[in-house]
């Protein structure tokens, strides 16, 4: 008896237009979200990527400067 009753109410209130707006503006939030997410990993990625990348060139730097200097 009760599930009906919620069931009902649920129904009705997902038919009201309202409701609709509502749930079409957190979608599109969510999609807005889920860019934004993506690229602010992609940022992260970059430049961990060129930190490491600065850093092999740093390293390699220091060898051949004391393979030459001894």
């Amino acid at each position: 008896m009760v599930e009906s009753q919620l069931a009902d109410t649920l129904a009705d209130l997902g038919n009201m237009p309202v409701m609709a707006e509502t749930l079409d503006g957190l979608r599109l939030l969510e999609r807005k979200t889920a860019t934004v997410c993506t690229l602010l990993k992609a940022s992260v990625y970059s430049i961990v990527l060129s930190q490491e990348v600065f850093g092999e060139e740093q390293e390699s730097h220091q060898q051949s400067g004391t393979s030459q200097g001894g």
